[in-house]
């Protein structure tokens, strides 16, 4: 069956969490290209599987005050100690088994996009600019997720 494995992740004081997991149905799109701002990349061993661009998570918008007063005047941002993302991974790619050797990095790119990736190079190898390491989980265990995460994550790869 084509699909793929949407993991919930959350970022939290430098940290990644599963938080949950959920099996979609089709074809995952190819990432074509990056563009600054945060991106994910996940291995198994030193095999890039998935990867993607993440846009606006961690950060609050608000927008101008529509009356104009005083100190509420243009856009304001700002970033988020905890927030969740999205990490897909091709069903073909993802199993029980590899749970424990899957390695989920975040980064943030300062650089100039859009930049289309390369097959088998890690994303801060090949990425043009200032490229930081927000967060890495290493292996996924499912005994320390949630009751709830591990049901979804079983579910997900059945």
């Amino acid at each position: 069956m084509e699909g793929y494995v949407r993991l919930r992740v959350l970022v939290q004081n430098g940290e990644l969490s599963v938080a949950g997991a959920k099996f979609v149905e089709g074809p995952l799109a190819a990432m074509n290209a990056l563009h600054p701002g945060l991106a994910y990349e996940v291995t198994l061993g030193s095999r890039r599987v998935a990867a993607g661009a993440i846009a606006d998570a961690g950060v609050w918008r608000s927008f101008p005050d529509p009356l104009g007063r005083p100190g509420l005047q243009g856009h304001h941002i700002t970033e988020v100690s905890s927030y969740e993302i999205a990490v897909r991974v091709p069903i073909q790619e993802f199993s029980m088994s590899a749970l424990p050797k899957a390695r989920i990095t975040l980064y943030r790119w300062r650089g100039t996009g859009p930049a289309a990736p390369v097959e088998g190079r890690s994303l801060k190898a090949q990425l043009k600019g200032r490229v930081d390491t927000i967060a890495t989980l290493k292996g996924i265990r499912l005994s320390r997720l949630s009751k709830q995460a591990q049901a979804e994550l079983r579910r997900a790869l059945e």
